[in-house]
């Protein structure tokens, strides 16, 4: 039976693939791949030829050594020349060779960028699922499922089956949602729209045909808590019975007429809360969450800090309804991007800073305003890429007047925004008025105490600032609580708390965990962390790379400037770097011959 999917990859890669190549399988597809793909007695070579030309979609897992290899070179000659689908998706950055610059040029890749296996192949089907369908025929598909009850393969085939079968009831669901607004219309307000419509439902208790009392409470209460997240319009849905099939959710999600269905339930005899959530156009269940009482306070309210938790998850900055829109948005087209699709990739800038991602950041969030020009949180962003670029030095005109006229318009459009508030307190953090810098995080916090970002931003104020490091500590593992997926900066807090409390260990441990861009404070704190536990090889070498990465580093300089980046003066900690650059200098010194 032919492949649904031929791969193509380095042998050197090979430790990458395979646990990819396992998930495509484990969601129901077929891969070809060449360890184990090719019977013994057949020809290489004709084997490979036949299975490319049988695909639907040929992988090229892509990466330096992929792209120097002859082999995977020929088999991209052979798609190109079958007018295969072919999806590159980067391992690493690599250039493109000469030799397949042709083949790949004006293709839509993948560059999945420190995603786990699991997300690297659920982003590669959903790029597949949005491919031409056209050259598959009924006949194909139907040639691909038999009666045979002893047939090894049914089970796999009867779910073929149903997802199909799902897919067009998907399909009938939104061509009457399609027809009831018109073409015109629907283009105009999905494209261009504000919000996230967010629908929350909870099941109906069978005995009475409505929601029990306590998840009613829940939900409830649950709505309350995703009403401060500025990007969503929280719409409350209608309850539905236990038994769920995602054409349920479906179902619900387009007579709501929302994004996204969030279902919600509370087991108060045992004091565990469930979530779910469904992409109404894909008809996905992406997210899911358990919370039982070891995972809360001693003292905790089951409902009350249960419905924290899920708001904070499902809503946040970096919440789990970002991650899908974004990943839905990257297996697009460039044209077909809606304004809240730009939204959500200008905001992914923070999971890799360096100049070139803030700069297309920039243009992306520029794209956004332009489409909608009302939307608070796209302002607030493009004014903390300004920012970032002040702090990091990077070459932007008049960074500094752009920073405060776009959080200004943020601010206008929309008061109550906590994102749009905590950004203000970044746009104004180089001016070290600690007394504004109190009132801006203070009411960030304010505007939506369960918003990560807010309250990330608000520990940073309070170690920053020395105000209070141990309520620094509690909203700093609060705001990680809240997020399942935080920006790296967002364990800085703890790091630098535990360097006050002289705790170099996990000092060491949270700063190794917050790099997501070089800068030399992190080099210097680092090394500096390896010197006071001893381990000096690793101290040298962490300073070498300083040295080799800014060679015009300058000790006096770098102590200077410290209100950009690290503000926290620990006497020891900087006798100890000191001690490291005497150290390394006389060794350096007295190895040379």
């Amino acid at each position: 039976m032919a492949s649904d999917i031929f791969i193509s990859y380095s042998r050197e890669d090979h430790k990458k693939i395979v646990p990819i190549v396992e998930k495509l399988r484990c969601l129901g597809h077929t891969v070809w791949i060449d360890q184990e793909g090719i019977q013994g007695a057949k020809l290489w070579s004709k084997e490979i030829v036949t299975a490319i030309e049988n695909c639907k979609v040929f992988i090229l897992f892509a990466s330096e050594l992929a792209f120097n290899s002859k082999n995977v070179t020929k088999e991209l000659a052979i798609a190109s020349e079958a007018e295969k689908h072919i999806l590159p998706v980067f391992l690493e950055k690599a250039k493109i060779p000469s030799a397949m610059k042709y083949q790949l040029a004006g293709i839509q890749h993948l560059q999945p960028d420190r995603l786990n296996p699991d997300e690297i192949a659920e982003k590669i089907i959903l790029t597949i699922d949005n491919l031409d369908e056209d050259t598959v025929s009924s006949e194909h598909i139907s040639s691909n499922f038999s009666n045979d009850p002893f047939n090894p393969n049914r089970k796999k085939q009867a779910a073929v089956a149903l997802g199909l079968s799902l897919f067009v009831l998907i399909f009938i669901i939104l061509a009457k949602r399609y027809e009831s607004t018109g073409k015109n219309q629907q283009s105009t307000s999905i494209g261009s729209k504000s919000t996230i419509d967010l629908c929350v439902i909870t099941l109906k208790d069978s005995n009475i045909d409505e929601a029990s009392h306590v998840d009613q409470e829940i939900k409830d209460a649950l709505i309350s808590k995703l009403t401060y997240f500025r990007d969503f319009k929280v719409i409350q849905g209608t309850n539905i019975g236990k038994e769920l099939t995602t054409a349920d959710y479906v179902d619900v999600g387009v007579k709501a007429n929302a994004d996204f269905v969030l279902q919600i339930t509370c087991d108060d005899s045992k004091k565990t809360v469930q979530a779910r959530i469904c992409d109404v156009t894909t008809g996905r269940i992406f997210w899911t969450k358990k919370i039982e009482p070891d995972q809360l306070a001693p003292d905790f309210d089951l409902i009350e800090d249960s419905s924290n938790i899920i708001a904070a998850n499902v809503a946040g900055y970096d919440g789990c309804v970002h991650r899908e829109i974004l990943q839905n948005a990257l297996a697009k087209q460039e044209e077909n991007l809606t304004a809240i699709d730009l939204l959500q990739i200008g905001k992914s800038v923070w999971d890799d800073v360096d100049e070139e991602s803030v700069a297309k950041a920039i243009v992306t969030l520029n794209r956004c305003i332009d489409i909608n020009p009302k939307i608070s949180t796209a302002y607030a962003i493009l004014a903390d890429c300004y920012t970032q670029s002040i702090r990091d030095n990077y070459s932007f005109e008049n960074a500094k007047e752009l920073a405060e006229e776009n959080i200004s318009m943020a601010i206008k459009l929309d008061p109550k925004n906590a994102v749009a508030i905590a950004t203000r307190y970044w746009v104004g953090f180089l001016k070290k008025d600690k007394v504004t810098s109190e009132i801006l995080a203070q009411d960030a916090i304010a505007a939506n105490p369960n918003e990560p970002y807010a309250l990330v931003t608000y520990a940073w104020h309070l170690i920053v600032d020395s105000v209070n490091e141990e309520l620094a500590l509690e909203y700093a593992e609060k705001a990680l609580q809240y997020c399942e997926y935080p920006q790296l900066w967002y364990y800085w807090p703890l790091s630098e708390y535990y360097k006050l409390k002289k705790d170099y260990k996990n000092a060491l441990k949270y700063r190794l965990k917050s790099i997501h861009r070089e800068i030399e404070s992190d080099y210097v704190f680092i090394a500096t962390c390896n010197w006071l536990l001893g381990n000096k090889e690793l101290a040298f070498a962490t300073y070498g790379d300083l040295l080799l990465k800014f060679p015009d580093f300058n000790i006096t300089k770098f102590r200077e400037n410290r209100h950009i980046h690290d503000v926290n003066v620990v006497e020891g900690f900087e006798l100890a770097f000191d001690e490291l650059v005497i150290a390394y200098n006389r060794r350096g010194f007295e190895s040379t011959p």
